[in-house]
């Protein structure tokens, strides 16, 4: 069987014309076709419905984890972003002791650092399947304060 390489990005007609020729194939072989799968594409459900007809449809489960993790560390880097941008400017120099204020902000700005370092660090946690408690326990205190990305941590609990 040849192959042929499309000298562009694939389209509704590309699509409908590999359906054709696969359910030729199936035909062939008088295989039973049970449903299909495909990534998630918007390319697939309009030529598959011309060619298959009413077919059952699913999409695929790695590509919805892909798309999810995705989404996820791009919030979680949204939030560093955020964070990083909430640091109190100070001046140069260790602040001096009477000044209460510039302590006040050199100490707020070293607690967003570690947040920060922490969030990068361990953002594996956020889209890791299973967490053992040891992790979970870890998560929950670099979330402290970030309540988005506890949100996100409790929706991949939940696939």
């Amino acid at each position: 069987m040849l192959y042929k390489v499309l000298d562009h990005d694939p389209n509704h007609d590309d699509i409908t014309a590999f359906g054709g020729r696969l359910k030729t194939a199936w035909a062939a072989r008088a295989l039973v076709r049970q449903g299909i799968t495909t990534d998630g594409s918007a390319l697939y459900p309009e030529p598959s419905r011309t060619v298959f007809g009413e077919v059952a449809h699913q999409i695929c489960p790695f590509h919805v984890l892909q798309e999810l993790t995705k989404g996820i560390l791009s919030a979680v880097a949204a939030e560093r972003n955020r964070l990083a941008q909430s640091t109190p400017k100070l001046k140069r120099g260790r602040p001096a002791s009477q000044d209460k204020v510039a302590r006040r902000l050199a100490r707020q700005s070293k607690q967003i650092q570690e947040k920060l370092r922490d969030v990068f660090q361990e953002r594996f946690l956020l889209v890791k399947r299973r967490l053992p408690p040891s992790d979970r326990k870890r998560l929950v205190h670099i979330t402290r304060g970030v309540p988005q990305l506890r949100t996100l941590r409790e929706i991949m609990d939940h696939i």
